[in-house]
Parts: structure tokens; C-alpha cells; sequence
């Protein structure tokens, strides 16, 4: 049995990745929130959030963040803290822009970024 050349190797790894990630994005899913970062910046705290817009035409929406404080730094349970914001944003087409947020007096004495989780959703609608 032959081993497969470099680039049928290449090319059926990038068909099944290609096949994997097809049914990843349907229509209403091409304005998403893809990455969220948490920072400490006593007395705040600052959340970073990436938005990603591949459709093709302009996207408007309301950004919706939750942060979440533990004490004990166990996020499965209940928070004991909740601060949230409400942003309207507005991408244009094939852009990822990162928006940054500060939550004033959120942040706590001893506390580490492992105290802190952040929930963050977009409702969004074409122009």
C-alpha cells in the first residue's frame, strides 16, 4: 500500500475540515460574538469582546454582557456578583472588531481573573 502524497494529504484534510465547518455557520449565525477576554484594572474590570461579521453587507445589533463574580472561583455555581452592559454596535461587512468595556467597581480585593466570567450575546439585523 502506497502512502499518500503530500498533496492528497493536504487536500483531504482541507475537504474534511471543509465538511466540518459547513454546517458550523448557518445565515443568521454570520454576526456572532467569537471572543471574550477578562482583565484586571482595579478598581475595574475590562472585558474585551470580539464581534464577527462575514456576511456581506452591513450588521446592527445589541451586544449583551454579563459579568459574573465568585468568590470562591467556582463559575458552575451561582455568581455573587452580576454587572451587565447593553452596547447597540454596528460592523460593516467582513470585519471582526474588538470592543472593549470597563465594569467600574467591579473589581474585587484578592480576587484573580479566575473569579470573573463573562457571558456575552448579539442580536443582530442587516442594513
Amino acid at each position: 500500500m502506497r502512502r499518500p502524497q503530500r498533496r492528497e494529504f493536504v487536500g483531504v484534510v482541507g475537504a474534511a475540515i471543509g465538511g466540518t465547518l459547513a454546517g458550523c455557520l448557518e445565515e443568521d449565525e454570520e454576526f456572532l460574538v467569537t471572543n471574550t477576554q477578562i482583565g484586571l484594572e482595579p478598581p475595574a474590570v475590562v472585558v474585551r469582546v470580539t464581534i464577527e461579521n462575514i456576511s456581506s453587507s452591513r450588521q446592527t445589533g445589541t451586544l449583551e454582557l454579563m459579568l459574573n463574580y465568585y468568590a470562591d472561583g467556582d463559575a458552575s455555581g451561582e455568581p455573587d456578583e452580576t454587572w451587565r452592559k447593553t452596547d447597540p454596535v454596528e460592523v460593516k461587512q467582513a470585519a471582526s472588531p474588538q470592543l472593549r468595556y470597563r465594569f467600574e467597581d467591579a473589581h474585587r480585593s484578592g480576587s484573580s481573573i479566575e473569579n470573573y466570567a463573562v457571558d456575552a450575546s448579539l442580536d443582530g439585523d442587516d442594513l
